[in-house]
């Protein structure tokens, strides 16, 4: 029989959901999640003492976008999310070697500024931007999906402390503000209750772009979104047969705009398990490459307390 450990190690959402969602489960799988992955933006969070116990309000005390969305310099951006996108998307992005900044804004405690300069290969002309896959929820919007909440549910916890980390950050284009930038574009696609940011909404729209109302902006990033865009961003279980999996619903894929289900706050715990399933899934595959690409331990405890 596999381990709980084995599974919440490996990629296979269904096995990694099934898990999850036993009761009996549940302070063993978050036990062992909170020492397996890494929570990124750590250092920026005035409340970081409370991660184990509380990332929820781990969450609340961080006060700006931690994605790369405001630039390479760690003074926003930590440090170990710039080297993810390095290592792992080597293939398409260039770093120079960061220079220190001694002047400017005060820095967190025990954060030294750094600028990483990152350009995108093959002389193309975009900034380097970054996003988070599935942004947890407002305060608000929980109210409104989870009303008379009286205790943190299990899966929301263990959102709130998945959400920073490597399974849940990607780099992406951006040639200015609103729909010139692909982080912006997602930030459209709220579908429910609640106004959340859905990543399989947006996904869908890029696989049928030619049908979008955005397409005149998909146009200007043809060389993100082209035929490798999935396997690139380590998007694989998000997508079966060029199908979405609409993930407010147990294992529908999503057929049209239209057939989109809606978050409710009887779907929104169908839609929070898929999500935690999948970010473990896609970081447990992100940290295969970097183990199997990069021995330096160094390297390695930035992302998993598991690098041997």
């Amino acid at each position: 029989m596999i381990s709980i450990n084995d599974v919440l190690s490996g990629t296979n959402v269904k096995e990694i959901k099934s898990v999850l969602n036993k009761k009996e489960n549940e302070v063993d799988c978050y036990n062992f999640l909170n020492g397996h992955f890494c929570f990124l933006p750590i250092k920026y969070c005035s409340e970081e003492k409370e991660l184990d116990k509380n990332p929820v309000k781990v969450i609340g005390s961080i006060l700006h976008d931690v994605d790369g969305s405001k630039g390479m310099k760690t003074l926003y951006t930590p440090e170990a999310v710039i080297i993810l996108y390095e290592l792992l998307w080597n293939n398409v992005l260039n770093t120079k070697k960061p220079i220190e900044i001694t002047k400017g804004k005060k820095l967190f405690s025990g954060i030294v500024n750094y600028f990483y300069e990152m350009r995108w290969k093959d002389d193309i002309t975009c900034k380097v931007s970054g996003d988070l896959l599935n942004s947890f929820p407002k305060q608000k919007t929980i109210e409104i999906l989870y009303p008379n909440l009286h205790e943190i549910p299990f899966q929301l916890k263990l959102f709130a402390r998945l959400c920073y980390t490597l399974g849940n950050f990607m780099p992406v284009p951006c040639l200015g503000r609103a729909k010139n930038s692909m982080n912006s574009i997602h930030s459209y696609f709220k579908y429910g209750e609640g106004f959340l940011e859905r990543i399989d909404y947006f996904l869908y729209d890029i696989v049928n772009y030619n049908e979008s109302k955005y397409k005149e902006s998909y146009n200007k990033f043809k060389w993100y979104i082209n035929d490798g865009y999935i396997e690139m961003n380590y998007l694989n279980d998000y997508i079966d047969n060029n199908s979405i999996f609409d993930l407010a619903t147990k294992h529908d894929k999503i057929k049209s705009r239209g057939s989109l289900e809606k978050i409710t706050n009887e779907t929104i715990n169908t839609y929070i398990e898929n999500v935690n399933a999948r970010i473990i899934a896609r970081g447990n595959r992100m940290l295969e490459k970097l183990k199997m690409n990069y021995t330096d331990k160094d390297i390695l405890i930035m992302f998993t307390n598991d690098w041997e």
